[in-house]
């Protein structure tokens, strides 16, 4: 449900540089953060590497801005746009378990997660949590969840029934992409609803 209100709203009112939303489970592979992001480490900013040598068990949530939503959270943190990679303007927040209730930490979250920032999509964001949930579950999604969109397992263009087949041990985490321009001028009239992909392990 949360899906589909997302996607028509994108449809109607389109943000300058669409939604992008990614949520990853704990458990992640080094190879699967971007090398050209911007990181922060429990509010702080940090270097990939440290994010690399982060122990899977000890992280609590992996998340990630980008383009317009990537460049306000910078300067909402007085830091400047130009750190952004130009090709690749993507801002990687994750949040260890250890620091989660830390006051600081709390209310860096408060700041810059989307579901409790007004100036980002937290429609997006519940709409994505929600999915990411499911496939941590195992639970399969519905029609009205899939909402029309692309559908992608790593780089593969997918079905319903591939994604659907996808055990929760294998899920590694999804973004969805929603509203941007080039959506229709990639993919046509069939990016119009936007694309959910999933990655694998």
């Amino acid at each position: 449900m949360l899906l589909g209100a997302a996607s028509s709203s994108a449809q109607q009112n389109p943000s300058p540089g669409g939604g992008f939303m990614a949520l990853f489970r704990p458990r992640h592979e080094p190879a699967t953060l971007p090398r050209k992001a911007v990181y922060f480490i429990d509010g702080k900013l940090a270097e990939r590497t440290a994010a690399t040598q982060l122990a899977p068990d000890s992280i609590d949530e992996i998340s990630a801005l980008r383009d317009a939503e990537a460049a306000a959270l910078l300067q909402r943190e007085g830091l400047s746009s130009s750190l952004l990679w130009p090709m690749s303007p993507v801002v990687v927040l994750i949040t260890t378990r250890q620091n989660a209730e830390q006051p600081a930490v709390r209310a860096f979250l408060a700041r810059h997660r989307p579901a409790t920032h007004p100036g980002l999509d937290a429609q997006l964001y519940a709409s994505t949590k929600q999915l990411y949930e499911k496939f941590i579950t195992g639970q399969p999604l519905t029609e009205q969840e899939l909402a029309g969109r692309l559908l992608y397992i790593d780089q593969q263009a997918a079905t319903p029934a591939q994604l659907r087949a996808l055990t929760a041990a294998r899920f590694k985490g999804v973004s969805v992409i929603t509203g941007h321009p080039e959506l229709l001028q990639t993919y046509g009239e069939q990016g119009r609803n936007g694309i959910i992909r999933v990655y694998t392990k």
